[in-house]
């Protein structure tokens, strides 16, 4: 959590790029999470990633 905490900069300036971008293609997928007691969390997760149109210079951010 701490690496994910120092990284959120680059993550927005990331966001802040895709943002800019004429397309965006987005999937959103449904995650099962095993909890600690390793049975599956009742609750729902979802993973969505986002990646810019076009070959050049890619923006491809992943959001839990």
């Amino acid at each position: 959590m701490s690496c994910a905490n120092e990284l959120h900069p680059v993550f927005d300036y990331m966001k802040d790029e895709l943002l800019k971008r004429n397309y965006i293609h987005a999937d959103e997928t449904y995650v099962k999470v095993i909890e600690e007691n390793r049975k599956y969390s009742n609750s729902k997760r979802f993973m969505w990633l986002y990646r810019s149109g076009g070959i050049e210079n890619p923006v491809i951010l992943y959001d839990y």
